[in-house]
Order: C-alpha cells, then sequence, then structure tokens
C-alpha cells in the first residue's frame, strides 16, 4: 500500500501506469512532476531504481546497441522537409537529418526533432515542448543549436534546428571506454569553455525590454553537448530549462527535473528555488571531471543512491584518479563542483575566464582546429557510414522532389486558365441523351369543370337530335332543300 503521506489519487493513478510499463522511474518524474518523496519510495519499494535505456529530454540515446549496425532508413516526405535520416529515438522524441529544398536550386540539411505520436494526445508535454521552442528561438549564439522552424504536420509537433555534423559527448565517452585512449585534457578543457560560453549567453539572456528572463538549463550532461567534426561546441535541449517568464516551466518544491546522475545538490535536494545558473555551472563540472578521468562521478547503482552522492558533495580529486592533470586545471574542476553554491563560480562567465586562462597560449582559434583533427580522426569509420547514408538519403529525397516538379508541371499545362475565351472550350459530348422533361401537371379542378362541361354539351346535342326525329320540332324550323316531284298521289 501507498504510505498515507504520499498518498493521491493522481499519484496512485500514476504508479498504476508505471507498473504496467517499462518506462523507469524518472521517465515519469519529469514527464508528471512526481514529488521526490514519492519517487524515492517507489525505487525502495521494488528495490530497483535502474534507469531505463531511453531517457525523456535525451534524444541522443537510441534504441539500438552502440555496437550494432544502423538500421536502414527509407526517405520519408514530412511536410517541407524530406526525412534522409534517423540520428537517435528516446522516450519522448525522435531525431532526424532533413532536407529541404526551395526555389533556383536551393537546398539546406537540418536536424528535425519531432515528439513521438501518442505524447501528442498530453497536453503537458505539448506544452513543455512548446516552451522549448519559444525559449529556444530568442538564443542566438555559435555555442547553442539555433531553431529554425516549429510546427505540427500529421498530428506531428516538430522543431526543425541547425544540424552539425558530429558527436555528442555521451557517444564520445562510450567509445572511449572501448578503447586504450584518452581525451587529451586540454581538449576537455576548451570543450567546457565552449559550454561556459553558450551556458552565459542563456543566463544573461534579456527581453526587449531589458528584462532578464532568468533561464537555467537544468540538464548540463554530455549527451546535451554536441562536438562536430569541425570543433564546433553546441549545447542542445533546453526542453527542460527554467525561465522566470515561464509559467509552465516552473518547478515546485520536491519536484526533479534533470538526469539524476548529472544534477546539482539543489537540485537533487527538489530545491526549485535555489535552482539558479550556478547550478548549471556545477552539471559543466560534473562533465569536466568525468573526461578528463575517463570515470562517473556520482552514478551509483540505483537512483537513490547516486542522488545521496550529489547531496553529500563527496568528489575525489582529480589528481589522484589522473596524475597528468594539472593542478590549475584541478582547481578550477573542484571550485565548479563545490557543495555550496555560493563557494562555486558564481556564473558560467567566470568558469569561461578561468578555462582561457589555463589554456594559454593556445588560442581558442587554434584549439577548434586541433579538436577539429583529433575528431575526424577519431571517428573516421563514423564518418564514412555517416556519408554514404546521407547520401543515399540526399538521392531519394532529390527524386521525390523531381516526381512532385513534374506532376505540377502537368497540372500546369492542363490549367483552363490558358483558355483565352469561353467560345475556345471544347464541347463535351455526352454518353447518353438526356431524358425528356415530364409533361407538365394539371390541376385536378380544371379537369373535373372540363369533364363537366363536355358531358352537359354531349346532352345538348343529343337531345336536340332525337327531338328534331320524333317531331317535337316544328315544321319549317329546320331549312329543305327543293326536290322535282315524279308524280301525285290519288
Amino acid at each position: 500500500p501507498l504510505p498515507p503521506r504520499l498518498f493521491s489519487p493522481r499519484a496512485h493513478h500514476l504508479l498504476r501506469l508505471r507498473t504496467l510499463t517499462s518506462c523507469s522511474p524518472s521517465s515519469y518524474i519529469q514527464l508528471f512532476e512526481i514529488p521526490l518523496d514519492l519517487h524515492i519510495w517507489w525505487a525502495v519499494r521494488k528495490g530497483d531504481a535502474r534507469r531505463a535505456d531511453v531517457e525523456p529530454g535525451d534524444p541522443q540515446k537510441t534504441d539500438e546497441q552502440p555496437d550494432a549496425p544502423r538500421r536502414r532508413f527509407d526517405t520519408e516526405p514530412f511536410g517541407k522537409y524530406f526525412l534522409i535520416d534517423r540520428i537517435a529515438v528516446g522516450g519522448m522524441a525522435e531525431v532526424f537529418r532533413a532536407r529541404t529544398y526551395g526555389e533556383g536550386g536551393f537546398e539546406k540539411d537540418l536536424v528535425l526533432k519531432r515528439i513521438l505520436p501518442h505524447l501528442t494526445e498530453n497536453a503537458d508535454f505539448v506544452q513543455m515542448f512548446v516552451e522549448e521552442a519559444k525559449l529556444t528561438v530568442q538564443l542566438q549564439h555559435p555555442n547553442i543549436i539555433q531553431v529554425f522552424d516549429f510546427g505540427k504536420i500529421r498530428n506531428h509537433y516538430y522543431l526543425a534546428m541547425e544540424g552539425i555534423y558530429g558527436s555528442d559527448l555521451k557517444t564520445l565517452q562510450n567509445k572511449l571506454e572501448g578503447t586504450d585512449q584518452a581525451l587529451p585534457v586540454k581538449l576537455a578543457a576548451y570543450v567546457i569553455h565552449e559550454a561556459a560560453t553558450g551556458l552565459y549567453h542563456a543566463h544573461d539572456k534579456v527581453d526587449e525590454g531589458g528584462t532578464p528572463l532568468g533561464i537555467v538549463h537544468r540538464d548540463v550532461s554530455p549527451s546535451n553537448i554536441l562536438m562536430s567534426y569541425d570543433g564546433q561546441v553546441k549545447l542542445v535541449d533546453f526542453g527542460i530549462a527554467k525561465a522566470s517568464k515561464s509559467a509552465f516551466t516552473d518547478t515546485e518544491e520536491g519536484q526533479l527535473k534533470g538526469k539524476f546522475e548529472y544534477m546539482s545538490p539543489e537540485q537533487a535536494r527538489g530545491e526549485a528555488s535555489a535552482v539558479d545558473p550556478r547550478s548549471d555551472v556545477f552539471c559543466a563540472g560534473i562533465c569536466l571531471w568525468e573526461m578528463v578521468t575517463g570515470r562517473k562521478l556520482f552514478k551509483a547503482e540505483t537512483d537513490i543512491r547516486t542522488l545521496n552522492r550529489i547531496k553529500s558533495g563527496d568528489v575525489p580529486p582529480v589528481h589522484e584518479i589522473n596524475t597528468e592533470i594539472p593542478p590549475e586545471l584541478g582547481r578550477i574542476i573542484h571550485k565548479a563542483l563545490a557543495l555550496a553554491p555560493e563557494d562555486r563560480y558564481q556564473d558560467a562567465e567566470a568558469l569561461r575566464r578561468d578555462l582561457e586562462e589555463f589554456l594559454k597560449p593556445a588560442t581558442i582559434h587554434e584549439l577548434a582546429h586541433d579538436a577539429a583533427a583529433w575528431m575526424q580522426e577519431f571517428f573516421s569509420g563514423e564518418r564514412q557510414d555517416e556519408r554514404s547514408r546521407l547520401e543515399r538519403g540526399r538521392q531519394a529525397a532529390s527524386a521525390l522532389v523531381r516526381m512532385e516538379d513534374t506532376v505540377e508541371l502537368e497540372l500546369e499545362d492542363d490549367d483552363l486558365d490558358e483558355v483565352d475565351t469561353i467560345e475556345e472550350l471544347p464541347l463535351v459530348k455526352l454518353e447518353e441523351p438526356l431524358p425528356e422533361p415530364p409533361p407538365p401537371k394539371r390541376s385536378k379542378a380544371w379537369v373535373a369543370i372540363a369533364g363537366v362541361l363536355m358531358a352537359l354539351l354531349v346532352l345538348v346535342i343529343g337531345g336536340g337530335v332525337a327531338a328534331w326525329q320524333l317531331g317535337w320540332i316544328p315544321s319549317g324550323t329546320i331549312p329543305t332543300t327543293d326536290a322535282p316531284t315524279h308524280g301525285t298521289l290519288a
């Protein structure tokens, strides 16, 4: 039975849903904003708080095994877009490479994020998706993925976004685990330097009137930091971002949003009012710690233990795990990971400045060039496979566009607007003659009167003839014709 202090019809319904599906507890906590105590009670009750392979808000996670061959994807028309390859599918959305065409041979590649069909009926989730679109479109920065379009096609809500060719940090780290390679320390510092630059732009964003928007990402994690093959670093997925002007994305006390192992202590405690830009700084520190050590910082066997580790603030010194880490970088990492928010960097810009000083004398441009060379070599096999898939998808999309153009031309050739006058229109020959129109209906009253008059006329004529033959009519009344007399009677 549910504990009395947590019992409510809504909570009971959600727990029944949990028992009937394979979704992880964290999926429900993010989708329905279940209070933290209820989530922990359920995990203890089941004795298993393992995370599902697919996490909401994390479209980079796929339903395919990392080493399994990619499934062939058939190009699919979607409104004005053509989906040419599927990048990933998550618990709430799927992500595609897409292509769009315009006049004069215009072509553009982009990424399209589409929420799963069964979630279109969930008003809360649709609103969260709308909020993400409205928020992200305001963030125009080189280190943040740009949003170009938002809409709904065939009952599918979608976001059309800037597409880059590369990998997220999660995929990169997973691949490193199976090799004897390590991510260069300066490359790791460069990645978080760029991520901090994008975060500061979001944190410092104001509206048209100059009022701060109060944006906090709340999900800074390896799967939401992308690194391209040409050395660019971009933040993605502001789906659960907090903005002071958004009524929907506000979180009540005791509720969690984000991936458990990449939460700040105040997030793990469910202190929604304490979540500010310094929370994102802490999460960026987790990513940097894990990149330079090659280990997970807070992840444990269960979500509850993971949250307890974060709340304790127990962070092993990085130099004890990797002796090649310079002391200055270690100091930066541990300052970002301070348990108390007031002991951390007070904003992402301060973190960016210290990382920039550490990276000197190398410039950001030089580091971007080095990052591009390392990424291209490390992902050489994946790049070739990706090029083949995209080329196949582009060819299929181009063929579909040519078919559409042919149909449009045929329709234009048959357009009646090209006929100058009505007289020039061809006559239409009917297959069968039109039926004769029915005779007009006569009034029943007039038919009766005509019948009576005809009967009277017949009686009058007939009576007159009979009277004459019987001699009732006097002589001379009826004129006669003189005839010759042949003799007389004796």
